[in-house]
């Protein structure tokens, strides 16, 4: 699909203040789901501390099947927003600003492409609490599975 470029005067204008209010929204989305994680990592870790907590493993669960939810639900937020702040970048390269399409260029060259936004924390850090919260998931799954000890 092509895209539809931004029409009328003071086009690389409206796009810096597109790109700026989708900038900040992206930094307070991180922020909130780092937030988020942290109390989730500090309920479950106090779970396993206290192995007498009654419905231990039932509570185990639900915290990492609502940590991966909102860990998902903050990945396909964040995808969209940093395609669309790509397309701001492809919007206001395409005025004549050649020191800021310079400036993209030397960052990451292929970022206008599309393929720059996965290098960010933004998506970085999804992915990597999602490998925590499978790694937490094996942990709760070997401290409920019953072991036999050698005699």
């Amino acid at each position: 699909m092509a895209e539809k470029p931004i029409v009328g005067a003071g086009k690389a204008s409206r796009a810096w203040e597109y790109h700026h209010a989708a900038d900040t929204t992206l930094h307070t989305r991180v922020n909130a789901m780092l937030v988020c994680q942290s109390f989730l990592i500090a309920a479950y870790v106090t779970l396993t501390v206290n192995s007498g907590v009654r419905y231990g493993a039932m509570l185990g669960i639900a915290i990492i099947g609502l940590a991966a939810a909102i860990t998902v639900m903050f990945m396909v937020a964040n995808i969209r927003l940093l395609r669309g702040i790509t397309y701001l970048k492809r919007q206001i390269v395409a005025e004549p600003d050649h020191l800021y399409g310079t400036y993209l260029h030397a960052v990451h060259p292929r970022q206008l492409d599309g393929r720059g936004g996965s290098r960010t924390l933004a998506l970085q850090l999804p992915v990597a609490l999602l490998i925590f919260w499978i790694v937490a998931a094996v942990h709760l799954a070997l401290t409920l599975s019953p072991s036999e000890v050698p005699q």
